[in-house]
């Protein structure tokens, strides 16, 4: 997989869940821990990132300062993550209860979520 689709998919997929995060953090929350509570769903997620990562790898995974130095810094971060939460994704759950305390926080987390999203995508023309 070339490191310019590994950025669309990921800079689409903080973009779907930032905004949500930004505009309507208290239902976010809500949808967010329902989500996460479903131990099946987490593995899948898991999974297909850790494919996607491993494809991205698989082209090189030399980690640099450069626009593709980074991704390739997120595809190992991504895959580690995800084969964490496909083992144990209680923990995980756990641990998103530290991160998600309130509407502000979710909110800030929101804001990140989608620089970082739109950041992939205009990284995604120029590699």
């Amino acid at each position: 997989m070339s490191i310019a689709s590994f950025c669309v998919i990921v800079g689409v997929w903080e973009i779907v869940f930032g905004l949500p995060m930004l505009v309507r953090p208290s239902a976010t929350i809500r949808w967010l821990r329902d989500t996460l509570e479903d131990h099946t769903t987490m593995r899948l997620i898991g999974f297909f990132f850790i494919v996607i990562s491993v494809l991205v790898l698989s082209e090189g995974a030399r980690v640099g300062t450069d626009g593709p130095g980074l991704v390739r810094l997120l595809a190992w971060v991504t895959g580690v993550k995800c084969l964490l939460i496909c083992w144990w994704p209680r923990q995980f759950t756990r641990m998103t209860d530290f991160w998600f305390p309130n509407a502000t926080v979710v909110r800030c987390g929101g804001l990140l979520a989608t620089a970082f999203g739109v950041w992939l995508l205009d990284l995604s023309g120029s590699i």
